[in-house]
């Protein structure tokens, strides 16, 4: 039980998107495919940059059925770029002057409802995670089954006895 609740650690936090800058997604660099639900008109996500980064995100739609805009806001969730563009791929760039996250907002244009299915491209984000904390999962897990395995080999002996 303990090496299958230890194995979730591995598994991503953050699915889906935020509803605004409190409760924006985390997300790094990567492509991520995402569906804005018939029910919302904007998605959040924010990514951490360091000053000087060269950030950019994108996002791609089925065009013309789908068309979606983009926001970028700085750590200060003051506005810092957009894009309207009408076509299937709308792109910002931004160059973080401090250390801190960046929030992406993804707005709907058209349709007015329904899902829309939409590809985010985030490059020169940085990942805000502690280096090396991922293996501390792995060596829970590990741990979690020696003493399993252990334990096993012991009741087996004393029932032998």
């Amino acid at each position: 039980m303990l090496f299958l609740a230890s194995f979730c650690l591995l598994i991503p936090t953050s699915f889906g998107y935020g509803s605004g800058f409190s409760d924006a997604e985390i997300r790094k660099n990567g492509f991520y495919l995402d569906t804005l639900n018939d029910n919302d008109d904007r998605a959040f996500y924010k990514v951490y940059c360091e000053s000087g980064a060269s950030l950019k995100v994108t996002i791609e739609v089925d065009y013309p059925t789908y068309d979606l805009d983009i926001n970028l806001f700085n750590s200060y969730q003051s506005f810092r770029d957009s894009s309207y563009n009408y076509g299937d791929i709308d792109t910002v760039e931004g160059y973080p002057n401090i250390d801190g996250y960046y929030y992406i907002e993804v707005l709907r244009y058209s349709p007015s409802d329904g899902d829309i299915p939409f590809v985010l491209t985030i490059e020169g984000a940085r990942d805000s995670r502690i280096p090396g904390f991922d293996i501390v999962a792995l060596l829970i897990g590990v741990i979690s089954v020696s003493g399993v395995i252990c334990f096993q080999v012991k009741k087996k002996q004393k029932t032998k006895t």
